[in-house]
């Protein structure tokens, strides 16, 4: 809870101040891009201590904003976006897997492990706004994607590069696919 007033995880009044994100780019190969809020204040330092200081309690949190959120009608599967391998040891957990394998459960939508990185990457938050935009995520796909509609969730969003190279390597293997990207916050969209 945020002011420790009113009901958990956070009452409507503090839920009411979060920056709205004003998605108003979009990707190449997402066929509809859906960010929550803006990657900023409270948001920014929850999702930092969930990542990197695991304080798994935030999952909770945000959940309960992607619930809150969004709808998962007429969907035929999830994709998560893949940490890399070093990452995934270091960190002990995925957030996209994370809050995807909720969402699969919950809902009753197969979630796909068909993405893949295929080697380590430099951790975005350290790089510029112009090499995030220019790097190459190395993402592949493990076995072709079924025709059909997918949400591919993220967690954050700043160039939207990530999301644009794993939208590619779906459609490269069905473009008959549609791409629905759900991200929790969003920087400079």
């Amino acid at each position: 809870m945020i002011c420790n007033e009113g009901e958990y995880p956070i009452c409507e009044r503090c839920y009411g101040e979060f920056e709205r994100a004003n998605t108003i780019n979009s990707i190449d190969f997402i066929d509809e891009l859906e960010v929550i809020f803006r990657y900023m204040g409270i948001l920014k330092k929850y999702m930092s201590k969930l990542k990197f200081e695991k304080i798994y309690g935030y999952l909770d949190f945000f959940y309960d904003i992607i619930k809150k959120e969004c709808s998962f009608e007429n969907i035929d599967g999830i994709i998560y976006i893949p940490s890399d391998f070093i990452r995934q040891l270091k960190r002990g957990f995925n957030v996209s897997y994370e809050l995807s394998k909720r969402i699969s459960s919950d809902y009753n939508i197969p979630l796909y492990d068909i993405l893949k990185k295929n080697a380590p990457t430099k951790p975005s938050h350290t790089m510029t706004g112009f090499k995030r935009a220019n790097f190459d995520h190395g993402i592949k796909v493990k076995e072709p994607v079924k025709t059909g509609r997918y949400i591919i969730l993220d967690d954050v969003i700043t160039t939207g590069k990530t999301l644009s190279d794993a939208g590619k390597a779906i459609k490269f293997s069905n473009d008959e696919v549609y791409l629905k990207a759900i991200v929790l916050l969003g920087d400079k969209i």
